[in-house]
């Protein structure tokens, strides 16, 4: 069998309290999920002392060297990627990078569906366990006993079809990161974002952190302030110190205030 290689980005921010740090001896982070590598998750560990050393605890809490901000909160960023390499699926295999296909994958094209969602006076089906299985709002809704619940009909009225059918084809495990891009991204963030797809919305931060540039870095950092998506925003900030002094930043004057202060914050410091 040959093999395939699987990547994909990781990021996140750690926050711990310096009193949290002073009174005990190892810590760990929440653990964190990466929904494009099932079963795969990932954390972080403070050592006090073990192995290679990043500093002294002595240096740690000195406040010459700023460990702690403000706020008396150390942070931890860590943005990286893991690879994986997985064993090539036999030749009659369905082509599936994790081997046979899901079962979400497999009823993409079945036809007993039993709900239909409108968007701009068009239908896509849909089974009732996959919406309400990806997402709090939608099983809420469908069983809300409404008149649309009642009739398995959802009339989406704020987003457009391409993008609800993006979101669907995300729902059933289908991989949509190649149809990813700066035009439909906001309306998809806002789509995860509304409708709580979680999954959905680390994998548009994940393809737009890939892809950010001088010309479009004020762009994505607006949009996660408006869709709260953490993961980008971050991954913005970085970008644009690393940047200052440099490189010509495009449409820099539309700047979201909240980035802005965050990139003056983080420069003083």
């Amino acid at each position: 069998m040959s093999l395939i290689t699987n990547e994909c980005r990781i990021g996140t921010q750690w926050t711990i309290e310096k009193s949290t740090i002073r009174n005990s001896v190892n810590l760990k982070s929440p653990t964190y999920v990466i929904p494009d590598l099932p079963g795969i998750k990932y954390y972080l560990t403070l050592y006090s002392c073990v192995g290679n050393k990043l500093t002294t605890r002595s240096k740690l809490f000195d406040p010459n060297f700023k460990f702690f901000g403000t706020d008396q909160m150390l942070k931890i960023e860590l943005n990286g990627k893991i690879r994986l390499q997985l064993s090539q699926p036999e030749k009659n295999q369905p082509a599936n990078a994790f081997g046979p296909l899901s079962l979400s994958q497999a009823l993409w094209k079945k036809e007993d569906k039993d709900v239909t969602i409108v968007a701009e006076k068009k239908e896509i089906m849909v089974h009732k366990w996959i919406l309400c299985g990806n997402s709090p709002v939608f099983k809420a809704e469908m069983g809300s006993g409404m008149k649309e619940a009642m009739e398995n009909r959802i009339y989406i009225d704020d987003f457009t079809f391409e993008a609800v059918k993006l979101a669907i084809e995300y729902l059933y495990e289908r991989n949509i990161r190649s149809k990813i891009n700066e035009e439909n991204a906001y309306e998809l963030l806002h789509f995860a974002d509304k409708y709580d797809v979680r999954g959905l919305k680390h994998v548009l931060q994940d393809v737009l952190m890939q892809k950010i540039t001088v010309s479009n870095v004020c762009m994505f950092a607006n949009m996660s302030i408006t869709s709260f998506a953490h993961e980008l925003r971050e991954c913005c900030i970085c970008f644009l110190l690393k940047c200052a002094g440099k490189s010509v930043i495009a449409d820099v004057q539309a700047l979201d205030d909240e980035i802005l202060r965050e990139v003056g914050r983080r420069s003083l410091l």
